[in-house]
């Protein structure tokens, strides 16, 4: 038959009592835990206690020590009840007492309602200086001490005479109300989480179908994407082209060249326009220096950089860069001024602007074969000689060409030149 307990001798023990009056009763099992943990009686210790109202009798013994030996003859701790060989001896009535143990003796003081105030175990029963030690340090009065030693009583081991358990099994009882609050907060902070779930399950669901749209979405914008990226392609492909052809015409820069000439002779041998860059080569007159070209240039609002350079055969060589965006206004500003010297003349004769004088002769298209008619006069408003305000274009004595048409016009009519020392 195998036991289910084993007793601990005192000799093996230590005991101590803890007040836990300052403590509500239902926390007075964690506390008396604590305070156990705090007391440390041995390295590894395990703990017995008898709760007696507001305070209580702890006994301690190592159990590093006790499960060797009980390995030692075949046991195992964990299936073994440990009781306190003190628990199991015979309870005496009020006063001090000395009992025999397993392994020696021990002297006990009892309280009047039954528990232990104070425990010490000797291998030997004590003499008359350790009994007195031993009634002073548990606080009996001088009056009451014993100068005798009494003889060891030698009681039988019976069952445990006292409500006793171990201190690691002791139940933390919690009272009702403490129960329902804790209840309370578990349903309070349970009812959010479960919302939280669902909620996290419905976005999760939504997440799923707006990927799904988004992939049938690609899908189907695959070929204009496709298209797009040609598209791009060819952008990219193209751009140099149009950074190469950008820029203001060569028409435009020979009409800004033609105003820069001055109207002194001087001839247009060579003209190359690239990158927005002029390059001419001119026949100058006898009176042309280079400084005087390079500051007609200048003086003409849309070149910049300008330079001019001998060559062979008495020439010049201008070399010059156009502001595109001055060129561009220069030449909407003389746009319009054309425009108002072509309506201008038709107010003078009482019609409307924009209109024709009356006494114009309707334009008569030639006949197929016939020869085209040779210019008589200058048109109103052109130098023939140079290109002025009213005028669009060079002039093409600028140009080195001969006019169709004579190069002298009456001398009030309005696209005559200025008298000789008059403004230009």
């Amino acid at each position: 038959m195998r036991p289910n307990g084993v007793v601990i001798a005192r000799g093996l023990l230590r005991y101590r009592t803890f007040g836990l009056a300052a403590i509500p009763a239902s926390k007075r099992p964690s506390a008396l835990r604590l305070q156990c943990r705090t007391w440390a009686a041995f390295p590894a210790a395990q703990y017995g206690a008898r709760l007696a109202g507001s305070e209580a009798e702890v006994f301690a013994w190592d159990a590093g020590a006790l499960n060797g030996a009980l390995e030692s003859v075949g046991l195992a701790a964990s299936n073994l009840r440990c009781f306190p060989e003190p628990v199991l001896k015979e309870n005496a009535p009020e006063g001090p007492r000395l009992i025999t143990s397993i392994d020696g003796c021990e002297a006990q003081i009892v309280g009047p309602d039954g528990r232990l105030i104070a425990s010490r175990w000797w291998p030997t029963p004590p003499d008359v200086q350790e009994w007195r030690n031993f009634q002073r340090g548990a606080g009996v009065p001088a009056e009451a001490q014993s100068d005798a030693v009494p003889s060891p009583a030698d009681l039988p081991l019976g069952p445990p005479w006292t409500d006793y358990i171990e201190v690691e099994r002791l139940a933390v009882r919690l009272p009702l109300a403490e129960h329902a609050a804790y209840a309370a907060l578990c349903v309070a902070l349970g009812i959010p989480l479960v919302w939280y779930g669902v909620e996290a399950l419905r976005a999760q669901r939504a997440l799923a179908d707006v990927n799904a749209a988004l992939e049938s979405v690609e899908q189907a914008s695959a070929p204009a994407l496709a298209a797009r990226e040609a598209a791009l392609a060819a952008s990219n492909r193209l751009r140099p082209l149009a950074a190469a052809f950008g820029g203001p015409s060569a028409l435009s820069a020979l009409a800004a060249v033609s105003r820069g000439i001055p109207d002194d002779g001087t001839q247009v041998r060579e003209f190359e326009y690239r990158d927005q860059a002029v390059r001419i080569v001119l026949a100058p007159s006898s009176s042309l220096t280079g400084g005087a070209l390079v500051q007609s240039f200048e003086t003409a609002g849309v070149f910049r950089d300008v330079s001019v350079t001998a060559a062979s055969g008495g020439l010049l060589t201008l070399v010059a860069k156009i502001d595109a965006r001055a060129l561009q206004t220069s030449t909407e500003s003389e746009s319009a001024q054309v425009r108002a010297a072509r309506v201008t003349p038709g107010i003078a004769a009482g019609g409307m602007p924009g209109s024709v004088p009356s006494a114009s002769p309707p334009f008569t298209p030639p006949s197929a074969g016939s020869p085209l008619p040779q210019a008589t006069g200058a048109p109103s408003g052109v130098n023939p000689a140079r290109s002025d305000a009213q005028g669009a274009g060079p002039g093409p004595a600028a140009l080195g060409l001969q006019p169709t048409f004579p190069a002298t016009l009456p001398p009030n009519h309005p696209g005559s030149p200025p008298p000789p020392g008059g403004p230009r």
